[in-house]
């Protein structure tokens, strides 16, 4: 018996039609930080480089 058919048993037609997401890596930064991060990235000095966000997530964060 095939995985659907047996799906499809046990479960009925809800079981087949069901949508499962993965559920994904936590983020690291939410929040007041991840806002802070926002209103940084949309001044016109912002980030040079990914190194200077990186730091900048490290010396203000502690990330």
């Amino acid at each position: 018996m095939t995985r659907w058919v047996r799906k499809y048993k046990d479960e009925g037609r809800r079981g087949l039609l069901e949508v499962k997401h993965a559920p994904g890596k936590v983020p690291l930064i939410s929040g007041e930080d991840l806002e802070r991060l926002k209103k940084r990235l949309q001044e016109p000095s912002g980030f040079q480089s990914y190194g200077q966000i990186q730091q900048w997530l490290k010396s203000e964060l502690g990330l």
